[in-house]
């Protein structure tokens, strides 16, 4: 991998693969945790109104110009970062180059497009909000970080969708669209002196066209609170099933614990042959889908955990609890070398396309994480049976642990 500090500030990563494709990639170091309390939400609004015209080309030019030649263009906000990308075919990959560049330093932001995408970023919050798993989720989030209004949710509310302006939009770009807020990220099929030279040729050539205001970029830190082992409970009248979700908070994505944590939440219920998985379902007969997973943030991450029970499951969250509360008594050390070989294997899986490794290098570069997907690997073989253990003392406990309930 080769990494350069361009001179207009720009960080630029190159990873040459044996591939046919080449992956894309702008990230802009700006995400829903950067809104100040008056733009909830507005980080994810710009990323939908970057696609919605450019000084040279029509909303409806951006994503043909990709796939006339067979690629794919797609963006995502989350809470530190917006990223731009694109996959296609190698040959074309300047193509992909120029388009996403174009994007990000010559978007218009029509005011007619802005009013028609609200609706469009509307209906997305309440397709998401009509789904009971991510009703519950986004219930959780809010509560996780009731004192944190830009940390709730990422696509923020309909009303406050609604309320935003093309003034409010445009300050946001000129606050966070600017090029030392850049990673721009090429992996796969082509040659690194060549594109190095074309990025600089065609960040240059736009730069004229970024217009910066000089705004305070810092992030109110995350701290974590007490959860008291408290159980919130939400109505839906729309569903059939009672959905229990749990939630611990965990350190930011950079921590020693990290590898520990990872092998740590795959035996809670990462798979089919977690705890969770065999006691719940299989044992108990509780419910057919439960699982945990880690959403691993900058500052703060979380440890949460789903299933959809049945009407006579009263017992699920002290079920829930009995297992979490007796995990050292669990844990054996067949589990815990198991658990580490599906941990690197999914990861292998996982970057195995010039895309998912795109995201991966772009992940690690906003969160200052050096190391190889080799050394990642290291890192989980040497878990041992005391670093979980230790990890459960720290994190594993009832005051640091809340539930959600949805029922009928």
């Amino acid at each position: 991998m080769k990494k350069i500090n361009l001179k207009n500030g720009i960080t630029l990563i190159l990873e040459k693969t044996e591939s046919n494709l080449v992956s894309f990639g702008y990230t802009v170091k700006a995400g829903s945790n950067n809104e100040n309390e008056n733009q909830h939400g507005i980080a994810h609004l710009v990323e939908h109104m970057m696609f919605k015209g450019t000084t040279t080309k029509k909303y409806y030019e951006i994503n043909k110009q990709i796939e006339s030649v067979g690629g794919y263009l797609n963006a995502y906000t989350c809470q530190n970062v917006t990223r731009y990308y694109c996959t296609i075919p190698s040959e074309y990959w300047k193509i992909g180059a120029d388009t996403i560049t174009d994007m990000i330093y010559n978007n218009t932001i029509p005011d007619e497009e802005l009013k028609k995408e609200k609706k469009v970023v509307e209906e997305e919050i309440i397709m998401y909000d009509d789904k009971p798993n991510y009703y519950l989720e986004n219930r959780m989030y809010e509560q996780l970080f009731k004192d944190y209004h830009n940390r709730r949710s990422i696509a923020g509310t309909v009303e406050e969708v609604d309320s935003y302006t093309r003034d409010d939009v445009i300050n946001f770009i000129s606050q966070h669209y600017y090029p030392s807020n850049f990673i721009i990220t090429i992996v796969g099929g082509f040659d690194e002196d060549e594109a190095e030279k074309y990025i600089i040729k065609i960040t240059e050539k736009n730069s004229k066209n970024i217009n910066f205001t000089e705004y305070n970029n810092e992030v109110k830190e995350f701290k974590p609170y007490n959860l008291e082992s408290k159980v919130y409970e939400y109505k839906k009248s729309d569903i059939n099933q009672i959905l229990v979700q749990f939630a611990m908070f965990l350190p930011g994505m950079n921590t020693e614990d990290w590898a520990a944590l990872t092998v740590l939440n795959n035996i809670i219920g990462g798979n089919a042959s977690s705890i969770l998985y065999n006691e719940i379902r299989e044992k108990l007969g509780l419910c057919y889908h439960i699982s945990s997973r880690i959403t691993f943030m900058s500052d703060v991450s979380i440890l949460s955990g789903y299933a959809g029970v049945n009407k006579n499951s009263n017992t699920i969250i002290e079920d829930i609890k009995k297992l979490l509360f007796s995990l050292k008594d669990r844990i054996t050390d067949e589990m815990i070398e198991n658990s580490k070989k599906y941990v690197n294997g999914i990861s292998l899986m996982e970057n195995e396309t010039v895309d998912q490794i795109n995201d991966l290098i772009s992940i690690k570069e906003v969160n200052g994480i050096e190391t190889t997907l080799e050394e990642d690997a290291e890192k989980v073989n040497k878990v041992t049976k005391q670093d979980i253990f230790n990890a459960i003392d720290k994190y594993v406990k009832e005051d640091n642990i809340c539930f959600f309930k949805l029922t009928k």
